[in-house]
């Protein structure tokens, strides 16, 4: 196998959350089966993607995702619908822009995140009583935090 982590992203849309469940029980659970000696990789998590929280529906969605495969398996770091990531791969981006600054807060704790996900795994075997709280960005309220503020060009929070 190529990887020993795996992030399963999800929508947070019905349909979605669906296709999250057939990933992980038509592709992911067959192929830890059926070749238990190459296949060994972990789920670092489910990551909720392209959330609205002006989007009742979106919200109820995320909790039933919490709800299906626990607090600890679901990333505390969501990525939310925001106009400036679809706008990355036409426009670039400027590392002196507010609105790119903050998804660079957004991914500097999705990153933490996952790395503090891998280190869990790495000692324990699992992420039981996982908790993660935001140190650059607050993905629900859309709020850089102080740390987030302080990331410099080279990519290092002081």
């Amino acid at each position: 196998m190529v990887t020993d982590y795996i992030i399963a992203v999800q929508e947070v849309k019905r349909m979605a959350m669906e296709g999250t469940s057939n990933f992980i029980s038509n592709y992911l659970q067959p192929m830890l089966n059926n070749f238990p000696n190459e296949a060994q990789f972990q789920v670092a998590g489910i990551l909720p993607a392209l959330l609205s929280s002006r989007k009742k529906t979106q919200l109820l969605n995320y909790k039933k995702t919490v709800a299906r495969y626990g607090e600890d398996n679901v990333f505390h770091t969501i990525v939310k619908n925001h106009d400036r990531l679809e706008a990355f791969g036409e426009n670039g981006f400027s590392l002196n822009d507010y609105n790119d600054r903050k998804m660079f807060a957004l991914f500097a704790d999705l990153f933490t995140e996952l790395e503090l996900r891998i280190e869990s795994f790495e000692k324990t075997g699992d992420v039981k009583d996982f908790r993660y709280e935001s140190h650059y960005f607050d993905s629900m309220t859309n709020t850089t935090l102080p740390a987030g503020k302080e990331i410099q060009l080279d990519g290092i929070a002081e």
